[in-house]
């Protein structure tokens, strides 16, 4: 369990499954010096020492959807839900990370989206080695609404034998667009 936050008080919050609400937070730390870090401690000049309430706001906005997809995944083609990408967030951050090559014949590459839109996160990007990918970017950047991601696992020429990669989108939730 990872400690996202620390405060005076002596209590700590961890992600995800504390399942600390922001009133949760004012109630308990209010007027607390909460220590954040990097790099949402950005919030309030960088410090890293804010109210419960500033602390809350930061938490709030930084999030995640991932999942891990192998090459024996069910579907055709095969497909994982990563999570969902909240109403008014907008994509900063999209990510593989190939711990296993997949070994198809032909292709390997995993694209990110959703059902309507398989590669609106991020087209389809080659697979068939290890490494952190940085894929190009589909179209889907903002979404007013909220959207349940997927990564899908393209192959041809052969089913692939081997292979594994995990899937993030890391987004963050912005103002409500007027």
């Amino acid at each position: 369990m990872s400690i996202i936050a620390s405060v005076s008080s002596g209590h700590t919050f961890t992600e995800p499954s504390d399942n600390v609400t922001t009133a949760d937070l004012n109630n308990m730390f209010e007027g607390a010096s909460v220590a954040i870090p990097s790099p949402i401690a950005l919030v309030d000049g960088g410090t890293g020492a804010n109210t419960a309430l500033a602390a809350a706001k930061a938490l709030e906005v930084a999030s995640r959807a991932a999942a891990w997809i192998e090459f024996n995944t069910a579907g055709s083609p095969a497909e994982v839900t990563l999570g969902t990408f909240p109403a008014d967030s907008f994509a900063a951050i999209v990510q593989i990370l190939v711990a296993t090559a997949f070994d198809a014949g032909t292709t390997n590459e995993i694209r990110l989206g959703t059902a309507a839109d398989p590669d609106g996160i991020s087209v389809l990007e080659d697979v068939s080695t290890t490494g952190l990918k940085t894929p190009t970017r589909g179209i889907i950047v903002y979404s007013a609404s909220a959207l349940t991601l997927i990564a899908q696992f393209v192959e041809s020429g052969g089913a692939a034998t081997a292979g594994k990669a995990l899937c993030a989108v890391t987004f963050l939730q912005v103002p409500t667009q007027p």
